[in-house]
């Protein structure tokens, strides 16, 4: 895994993975639950962080940022650092 972090409520882990995808771990059952689309930053993520509100989960790269929507389960904000 490039990053992870486990979500607010203690139930949930996200990873981002050398496959290019977001990954939302159950931790009580110990499987997989959800996957997300294409990390543009997946090849050098270097942090990996929940917004305040735990309903995104923020990636950042070598001159990436990725905002990804939990509840929609989707990519919401990509933005390139210059």
């Amino acid at each position: 895994a490039d990053a992870f972090e486990m979500a607010p409520d203690g139930k949930h882990i996200y990873v981002s993975g050398e496959d290019d995808v977001l990954m939302e771990f159950d931790v009580e059952g110990r499987q997989l639950t959800r996957t997300f689309g294409y990390l543009s930053a997946a090849d050098s993520v270097l942090e990996a962080r929940f917004t305040p509100d735990a309903r995104s989960f923020v990636l950042a790269g070598d001159g990436v940022i990725e905002r990804w929507d939990l509840t929609r389960g989707e990519q919401s904000v990509a933005a390139a650092a210059e």
